[in-house]
């Protein structure tokens, strides 16, 4: 059955609560779930139980951000095993997917508040070139058109793109623009802890208490992961050196340790890999 981009979110929102409702089930049920889970909260350290308090649904809570408004937090559920030892768990029901979906304002202004030394004005032109948009690309609209003249003999079919999505491939920007593109790479590699807690443990959340701790896989077909998101952040700065642009399509892509970050009608989408997170882990 085809659905319209409209229904098609609707639908996915719905299955996302259901997807929620059936692991707080299982987790309520399944011991070596519960297991499973506490061993990611505490590192892989060895769990004296797998007693438990309370579950809880947060997936429709609203909770206070950074930036002042509200919005939903990471984790879907709250797995409270002491009342000062809680899990909360993000739920991913598929090998890949979206983890991270923000806007270019909105993700300048979160890392005002955690690392503002890191947006230099080489760094923010690249962000606006890369991810584009109608709206991003107002500020470098010069750099933007120089970019399409000087590289007539761009390949059609990426040159049609970044002209319908208003946007720079890799490949054009590190043609006409090196440093900018040297420098969008390099923002990765030097904040790719900060940004992997943003896009699995974060968002914009302001109470730790409602940042993931636990990202559960639970795949039909495939089987139950758990990772602690603490360390699967510390293991990407590891593998920073990894952090480079996708090879297709003239480089849409930054390809990380965790997934990969592509433009989205103008917005940041982070991509979370469960195979990517197994690698480095």
């Amino acid at each position: 059955m085809s659905r319209t981009r409209s229904e098609g979110w609707k639908h996915g929102k719905i299955e996302g609560h259901a997807n929620e409702a059936r692991t707080l089930d299982r987790l309520g049920a399944e011991a070596p779930l519960r297991k499973l889970v506490f061993a990611a909260l505490f590192s892989g350290e060895r769990v004296p139980s797998d007693e438990y308090l309370t579950i809880t649904d947060i997936g429709k809570l609203r909770v206070d951000t950074l930036l002042g408004d509200r919005q939903f937090p990471k984790p879907d559920l709250l797995l409270e095993r002491t009342e000062s030892q809680t899990a909360a768990i993000s739920v991913k029901m598929s090998l890949s997917g979206q983890a991270w979906l923000v806007t270019l304002d909105r993700f300048f202004l979160i890392f005002e508040n955690l690392a503002p030394e890191s947006l230099t004005p080489e760094v923010r032109e690249a962000f606006h070139l890369f991810i584009g948009g109608s709206k991003n690309v107002i500020p470098v609209r010069e750099k933007f058109n120089r970019a399409i003249g000087a590289t007539p003999s761009t390949d059609l079919k990426i040159r049609m793109q970044e002209i319908r999505q208003q946007r720079l491939s890799a490949t054009t920007m590190s043609a006409c623009f090196p440093e900018l593109a040297d420098a969008l790479v390099q923002f990765f590699r030097d904040n790719i802890e900060i940004v992997t807690q943003l896009t699995f443990s974060r968002g914009a959340t302001k109470d730790s208490h409602y940042w993931a701790n636990v990202i559960l896989y639970t795949i039909e077909g495939v089987g139950d992961f758990a990772f602690n998101a603490s360390t699967i952040a510390a293991k990407a700065k590891l593998h920073r050196s990894e952090i480079v642009f996708g090879d297709k399509n003239g480089g849409t892509t930054i390809q990380l340790p965790t997934g990969f970050l592509q433009m989205h009608k103008g917005e940041l989408q982070f991509h979370h890999k469960l195979g990517s997170i197994r690698a480095i882990m």
